[in-house]
This record gives structure tokens, sequence and C-alpha cells, in this order.
């Protein structure tokens, strides 16, 4: 039994930003389709990092994240573009939580891999879980309200705790 489910929320502000970063690119698509067939100067690096832009607002800001905490684990699920993808976390596993994210988590406890796991639309702050996955130390970044939050701390043992650091 699912003891909280949460889905990404969609901040409108953040939706503008998004889709402005999508005019500009789409901007810079038109230059470069500009120089290629109108001016025949075609530039093989200014088509190409059009492409990486534009990969990367859709990786950003196409895909929607659902979070569970269900029976001791963490399961994050992200959907979009037909895709669906699921990811469990045995929170007896979870070596710290931080309810804000700083990178300095990351010096600090040795993480060698973090992984995101958030819309950049979503208007809800950062947060960081950070689990043993075999003998090594990983991240998750993920964005939740401050409910979801608390109960998720509460599955967690006192130790594993940061706070706002």
């Amino acid at each position: 039994m699912a003891i909280l489910h949460e889905e990404s929320s969609i901040n409108q502000e953040r939706k503008k930003v998004a889709y402005l970063a999508l005019a500009v690119i789409a901007g810079l698509i038109v230059f470069e389709g500009y120089n290629a067939f109108v001016l025949h100067k075609p530039s093989i690096m200014g088509i190409g990092y059009n492409f990486v832009l534009l990969g990367l607002w859709l990786w950003r800001c196409m895909y929607t994240y659902s979070y569970t905490i269900k029976d001791g684990q963490f399961i994050v699920e992200r959907q979009g573009m037909g895709k669906k993808k699921t990811m469990t976390i045995d929170l007896s596993q979870a070596f710290c939580f931080n309810s804000g994210y700083k990178s300095s988590i990351f010096r600090r406890t040795k993480v060698n891999r973090f992984q995101h796991r958030y819309s950049s639309l979503d208007g809800n702050r950062q947060r960081l879980l950070v689990y043993k996955h075999g003998s090594q130390l990983r991240g998750l970044l993920f964005k939740s309200s401050d409910k979801f939050s608390e109960q998720l701390q509460k599955q967690l043992s006192q130790e594993c705790f940061l706070g706002n650091i």
C-alpha cells in the first residue's frame, strides 16, 4: 500500500521561461538554416549545437515524474515522449537525506554518481537522497513538496536526516 504519492507539478513562470528558451533554439535553427541554404555557408558545429540544445530542452522539460513511498521503498517513475521508466530505492539502504540540495554534500559524503529525476518545470525545491548501491554511494536529486519530504524523512532513520545544510 502506498503511503504517499506525488506527481511533479508545473510552475507557470518556469513554463514561460522554457518556451522562451525553445523560441531561442528555434531562432538559432532558422539562423543556421539561412546560413546553410541561402548564403551557402553551412556550419556543422552550429547545426550540431542546435540539435544538442534541442535534445537538452526535451530532456529537461518533456518528462514528468511521479514519486511514491511504498513498503519501505522510494519509487520514481519517469514518463514522457512515449517512454516510461521506473527506479526503485530501498529506504533501508538510504545513507542520508537532505531537504535542500547543496553541492558540498557530494564532497563530504563521497558520492560517486548522482541522478537527476525531476522536471525543470517543477517549482518545488530540490531534495537529495544518498543511498548505497552495492559498495558505492549514489545520490538522487528530485523535487518534491514539503509534505512529501516530511513523510520521506519519517520513513528514514534519524541519523539519516541532514536537514537544510
